[in-house]
């Protein structure tokens, strides 16, 4: 026989039996569990008959249906519950990979742990992986396993950038060039950690997905001035999607709950713009296109029209300071005209590749004047 310590949950309805030692059985093998009270004047059992009595036997073969068995002991000091234990099930959100396998002495195997949190409310999860072998000092190893869900949205959004835009035709969308992306002269890590941004995010990746025009950084918002509720770097892609870091899934906000929010698009040369009204965000959140109207971004002329129809964001502001003006010329353009390139120098309006005339007539002299609406 075992013994253990039982403790009663703070529900006060669910018990948790620690065995003193451990107990192995096989499968389709079933026991039994006594659990004593010491002279409780009333009734025990999850579903009672009303009765007041000690020395009572309670006895269940699934846990919910429950039989009085006090006619089989002797009226006592103590009152017990006799539970029928079976053999657990398999966790249905952990799966491994294999599950069975020879290893020689000495030797090592890999096994592929899978979590798998779909279908499963907020909260923690417990189980354990219990190795068996026919090892003749430790022919049982147990391990224990936790799985965390959280709360967690999605922001599917697509927003264009003035700048590389190339306008469509016949009432169609134009697409963005891709150059940087294409020659592999994005970084390969978030670049916000600096200075006005500050994001301390670890978004990165080992190659970069096809289609890339630049990085982008998502803000989300609960009032149009209050401060951030979670930021995400993402990448915009030609057709103006914003996808997390896999290249075409929506970004994934974890440890966000479901609600209303707005949203906040930033990019390093470009001024930031926020969704006009509060969105409503889900893991399955319904697509929020800025592109399609100056009414789609909050404030007053938010975005530049890209002569088909379509909307960005504003170029030029080179100094990322929200405003369009002489420094975004002479202290970022001007020195760096000419120049070779680099990412971080942000003169590069149009994002072709390189700093030259095209940047300051194309991109900085229309849009001298303009100041991003994000309060």
């Amino acid at each position: 026989s075992y013994s253990g310590t039982a403790y009663q949950s703070t529900t006060g309805k669910f018990f948790l039996l620690e065995l003193s030692t451990s107990l192995n059985f096989a499968t389709g093998e079933d026991f039994w569990i006594v659990m004593h009270y010491l002279d409780v004047p009333f009734p025990q059992s999850a579903s009672t008959d009303g009765v007041n009595q000690t020395g009572r036997m309670m006895y269940s073969s699934s846990g919910t249906a429950w039989t009085n068995l006090g006619d089989l002991i002797a009226n006592g000091t103590d009152d017990a519950w006799v539970i029928r234990a079976l053999e657990a099930a398999d966790i249905a959100w952990l799966q491994l990979s294999p599950t069975s396998g020879t290893v020689t002495g000495g030797g090592s195997t890999p096994v592929n742990v899978t979590f798998d949190a779909t279908g499963l409310a907020t909260g923690t999860y417990t189980g354990t992986i219990r190795i068996t072998s026919n090892d003749p000092v430790n022919s049982t190893t147990d391990i224990p396993v936790t799985l965390n869900v959280v709360e967690q949205v999605t922001v599917n959004a697509k927003a264009f950038l003035e700048g590389p835009y190339q306008p469509g035709t016949g009432g169609n969308p134009g697409t963005m060039n891709t150059y940087l992306g294409d020659n592999d002269l994005l970084p390969h890590s978030q670049p916000f950690n600096t200075a006005p941004w500050n994001y301390t995010g670890t978004e990165s990746v080992t190659t970069l997905p096809a289609g890339v025009v630049d990085w982008v950084l998502l803000e989300l918002r609960t009032t149009p001035t209050g401060t951030a509720v979670a930021r995400r770097a993402a990448f915009l892609k030609s057709d103006g999607s914003i996808v997390d870091t896999d290249g075409t899934s929506p970004v994934t906000f974890n440890s966000v709950a479901a609600g209303d929010y707005y949203i906040i698009v930033r990019h390093r040369n470009h001024l930031a713009i926020m969704s006009a009204a509060p969105q409503t965000l889900s893991q399955a959140s319904p697509l929020y296109d800025f592109t399609t109207a100056q009414a789609q971004a909050f404030g007053t002329n938010p975005m530049r029209d890209l002569g088909d129809g379509f909307f960005g964001m504003v170029s030029g502001d080179g100094e990322a300071d929200g405003d369009v003006d002489a420094a975004d010329k002479n202290l970022v353009w001007r020195p760096q005209n000419g120049t070779a390139w680099s990412y971080t120098k942000y003169g590069d309006y149009n994002l072709d590749g390189g700093i030259d005339a095209l940047d300051l007539n194309l991109e900085w002299r229309p849009d001298n004047g303009s100041a991003t609406q994000v309060p």
